[in-house]
This record gives C-alpha cells, structure tokens and sequence, in this order.
C-alpha cells in the first residue's frame, strides 16, 4: 500500500495565557491500514525521519559505490552485458518463430481434416488458433528488427548508458549537500520502491536502470 507524506503543528498554552505552536512534524501515513482496507502488519503512520535517515543511509551506501566505480569500467562492462542480453533475446525469440511456425503447420493440415469433419476441433476453433500462431509470428519479427537495430547502433546505446552513469554520479557528488526535500527527489528518481513494515523495518528497491552499476 502506497504511502501519503502529510504533516502537522501541535498547539498548546501555558499557564500565562500564551498559545504556543511546535515546529512542524512530518509523518508518513498508511491509508489501506488506517482505513482498514490492508491486511499488511505494519503501522497506520510512521515518523518521516525514521523512514527518511534508513533510506538516506541506503542512498549514501549507493553513492560511495558509484564513486568508486571507474566510468570506463562501468560503461565497458553494462554495454558488454547489455548487447549479451540482446542477442540472447533475439536467439529466444527466434526459437519462438519457429515454434509458431510449426504449429502453425500443423493446425494448416488440421483445418482440412475439421472441414470434412474429421478432427475434434471446429473449422472456427482452428481458424482462431491459425491467427494467432501468425500474429505471434509477426510480433517476434517486430522485436527482433528491432533488437538488430539496437545491436546496429551501438553507439547510441552506449551513450545511453554514459548518460545514467553520468546522472548516477552526479547525483552522488551533490546529495550529502542537498536539501531534505531534493534528497527525496534523487531517491524517487533512483529507487522503485521503499517498503516499510512492523518496527520501521524497511525494505529498498532500487531502479534497475541505476542498479546495473553497481551490482557485483
């Protein structure tokens, strides 16, 4: 269940008359568990800075990576693997194609025996499954032109990885510095999702694009 940032002022007076106000406390609140409409086992609200400073902790850990991380060796090794899972697709896609192709032979020859009724499936059944053997067959075409022309055009490729590498590292060379509030902004930009349960026990996914360089 998605989690709603609100905030609030507490008031209270002292013995001489004057209403005072707190500073401002944020909080993040649950609305399915509030409301009851989430079996999850955490908690209604949570204290924003509980949340905030694991999730910071988790960033900086990122960043202290990435700074270690040679833009040479972080490009040279995520295009080498990216181009490696292109081909690999194209191979599966191929072996798909053909598969299809088989079928669709195979319900070719079917369909005759259906119009002088001897097969277990009605001419109509098999026109169906006859389509979408053939839409399958064009869709894989379609992926697979378009994974050849990403492996065609390396180069752009590669300036497309420089490009998150770069944002990557910027990110790390300004956060320590940043507000609360663009420190939010690069962890909404960097991770996918941050889970929190029972006890303030936080679970952080981080953006694949962002992960690839630094995985082991």
């Amino acid at each position: 269940m998605k989690l709603n940032a609100t905030s609030y002022v507490d008031h209270y007076t002292t013995k001489d008359g004057v209403r005072h106000e707190t500073p401002r406390h944020f909080r993040y609140i649950c609305a399915g568990k509030a409301m009851k409409r989430s079996e999850c086992d955490g908690q209604s609200a949570y204290v924003a800075d509980k949340v905030d400073c694991q999730v910071i902790d988790f960033l900086r850990e990122c960043f202290s990576r990435i700074k270690l991380t040679a833009r040479e060796v972080a490009l040279e090794s995520r295009f080498k693997a990216q181009m490696t899972d292109v081909k690999r697709k194209i191979k599966e896609l191929e072996k798909d194609s053909e598969s299809q192709k088989s079928k669709l032979r195979d319900l070719t020859e079917e369909i005759a025996d259906a119009l002088i009724g001897n097969s277990k499936f009605t001419p109509d059944i098999l026109s169906m499954a006859i389509e979408k053997c053939k839409q399958k067959i064009v869709d894989n075409n379609a992926e697979i032109q378009e994974l050849h022309q990403r492996l065609e055009n390396q180069e752009e490729e590669l300036t497309r990885i420089d490009y998150y590498y770069s944002q990557f590292k910027s990110w790390a060379d300004e956060f320590d510095k940043a507000t609360l509030e663009r420190k939010r902004m690069i962890a909404d930009e960097l991770l996918s999702e941050v889970s929190v349960g029972k006890g303030y026990e936080v679970s952080i996914l981080m953006n694949a694009t962002y992960q690839q360089f630094i995985s082991a």
